[in-house]
């Protein structure tokens, strides 16, 4: 099952939710909501640009989208770049 099919199908959550927070400051530097019936067309394209050791991340993501159920799916830190990534659908 695709994330589009999810995306007409779910009773569920239909967004997902992406917050970057800066570490330092407290603040939010991102905050978007993306349909999911465009996180597979968005996977797909930024394939090449993901890092390897992100595929795990990607691969959680997809099995909460095909669950549909609104809440948590991913808490991943970039100590590099001082920021906190938190994925969740709505």
């Amino acid at each position: 099952m695709s994330a589009s099919d999810v995306a007409h199908s779910a009773p569920g959550a239909h967004l997902l939710r992406v917050r970057i927070t800066d570490v330092g400051s407290g603040r939010a530097t991102v905050n978007v909501t993306i349909p999911v019936s465009l996180v597979g067309v968005g996977r797909r394209l930024g394939a090449r640009l993901v890092p390897s050791h992100a595929a795990a991340v990607i691969d959680q993501v997809t099995a909460a989208i095909a669950l549909a159920r609104p809440g948590p799916v991913a808490r991943v830190a970039d100590p590099a770049h001082g920021e906190i990534i938190d994925l969740s659908l709505e």
